[in-house]
């Protein structure tokens, strides 16, 4: 393992804080296999939330090129941003969190209904379609008037710099989408 992690072309592809995660996950494994104590608990979850991020990292990376693999976006993400910018705006940034937290209400009666593809696309059509576009457009009104580094202007500048990634769960019906905050 520790030779293809150290591979010269992985190395430079995943970039310094990939291939750091990828050693310490491996140092982390080796040592849980081959060391003479218990894994410790902190051991475990740091070595799982760094596999975490390398495994989105690769995913995001296979997708980049791949037609077949669309990315969905992450509200959760997105209403932290917000979130962090509440003080600077926080009539608009309610406004904001409020419909997110609509759309997460929707998807979260669709997944506790067990509401199947074509009722889960029907909703979506009639009421989550209207909820987005209804952010985006209220994000690009936004955008001119906030400083660019500002917590609302970056909350803004993510949030439509992944357009469209966060609507992607509008077209897929086939499966039930979490907005929870992650």
């Amino acid at each position: 393992m520790s030779a293809l992690i150290h591979e010269p072309t992985f190395k430079t592809t995943a970039g310094a804080a990939v291939f750091a995660k990828t050693v310490l996950i491996n140092r982390l494994g080796n040592s849980a296999v081959n060391g003479h104590r218990p894994v410790q608990q902190f051991d475990a979850l740091t070595a799982v939330r760094e596999l975490f991020h390398v495994a989105y990292w690769l995913a995001h990376n296979a997708a980049a090129g791949c037609e077949a693999i669309t990315l969905a976006g992450c509200w959760a993400h997105a209403r932290r941003g917000f979130i962090e910018a509440r003080g600077n705006a926080s009539r608009t940034v309610g406004w904001l969190l409020r419909h997110i937290a609509h759309l997460s209400e929707i998807e979260r009666r669709l997944r506790e209904s067990g509401a199947g593809p074509r009722l889960r696309d029907a909703v979506r059509a009639s009421q989550s379609t209207a909820i987005v576009n209804r952010i985006r457009a209220a994000l690009l009104h936004i955008r001119p008037r906030r400083l660019p580094l500002s917590a609302m202007g970056r909350a803004i500048t993510y949030t439509l710099d992944q357009w469209p990634a966060p609507v992607h769960f509008l077209a897929v019906v086939r499966t039930a989408y979490s907005l929870e905050v992650a």
